[in-house]
């Protein structure tokens, strides 16, 4: 009814595709606290005085509970069943240690998706940078309203270059606070949003000195004038195998803008715990971190990425398996 679908265009095979086949493995994980939870593809039935009325299609994946489709009889359409089947698998996400619920995709100018905004705190992910969630608010909205395609990061890093060019007029817009070697105080990349510059005194992305934006690591050929203390010990830790990767003068490295896109969360591993391979953001250490902190595990997967290329990552696979030697 809702699709205006020809009878000719259904089938038990058609809703067997669409809505029964998954490529999910069913199965039962045990967290560390004995917890069970159930993994996998599943219908979770409603059913009024015992008959079945309406079908909500489940992902149960280890952190969220991801809303495929949701399918109902029309004569209980006045009851709203769209929110109610929401409401039931928010329940369900937090009952069973799920943490998050998925609405699923949502399309500004598809009524049908309209309930799904009823929801609140919500966040949407960013087109291009995966790894960033943003509030759905009334403010958010309002861009949706007025725009067909919206990335809130992309527009952060649009203001935030506008901004430097009026503080520093003479400056690379396209350089400056963006690449490893830009002047002055760059951007810090941290979680969903791009955050300020740090206050004066250096920064642990660039390494820069403070207002100078001279590298700490010298360029071969370059020598030390002698009219800072700190520059032979600083050009000798530039050697150091410890100097994060981003803060060195490696040629042909990307710039931060550009690593804070990888798609990285589901680069494969395989460890010693488990008999088979699992996306790395499965790993409890990797929300911690950041592409651009320098030490998380997160980081030193950036800095594999960055120095092979991004267009290797589909190829990727990280093993930390235990080998006899």
């Amino acid at each position: 009814m809702v699709h205006k679908e020809p009878p000719s265009k259904i089938s038990k095979r058609g809703f067997t595709n669409f809505l029964c086949n998954s490529p999910l493995r069913r199965e039962t994980f045990t967290e560390r606290s004995g917890r069970h939870k159930k993994l996998g593809s599943f219908h979770q039935c409603y059913r009024l005085d015992g008959r079945l009325v309406a079908i909500g299609v489940l992902d149960l994946l280890p952190d969220c509970v991801s809303a495929v489709y949701f399918l109902y009889h029309e004569s209980i359409h006045n009851l709203s069943p769209g929110k109610l089947g929401a409401l039931r698998e928010i329940a369900l996400a937090l009952e069973g240690g799920y943490r998050w619920w998925y609405s699923g995709y949502y399309i500004h100018n598809c009524p049908k998706m309209r309930y799904k905004i009823d929801f609140a705190p919500q966040y949407v992910l960013d087109p291009e940078l995966p790894s960033s969630w943003d509030l759905l608010d009334k403010e958010a909205l309002a861009k949706f309203d007025k725009q067909p395609y919206v990335s809130f990061s992309h527009e952060r890093v649009e203001e935030y270059k506008t901004k430097l060019v009026k503080q520093h007029p003479n400056g690379d817009s396209d350089n400056y606070g963006f690449g490893l070697f830009g002047l002055g105080k760059p951007l810090t990349f941290h979680g969903p949003a791009v955050e300020e510059p740090a206050p004066d005194g250096g920064d642990a992305v660039t390494g820069t000195r403070e207002e100078s934006g001279e590298p700490i690591a010298a360029r071969d050929g370059e020598a030390n004038n002698g009219d800072d203390d700190d520059s032979d010990s600083d050009a000798e830790n530039s050697d150091s195998p410890n100097v994060p990767l981003f803060t060195s003068n490696m040629p042909g490295l990307p710039s931060m803008a550009t690593v804070a896109r990888y798609h990285l969360d589901d680069i494969p591993i395989l460890t010693s715990l488990q008999p088979t391979m699992f996306p790395v953001h499965y790993l409890a250490v990797w929300d911690e971190g950041t592409v651009t902190d320098g030490t998380s595990f997160k980081n030193k997967v950036a800095e594999l990425v960055a120095m092979m290329g991004s267009d290797l990552i589909p190829q990727l696979c990280l093993d930390f398996r235990r080998h006899p030697s």
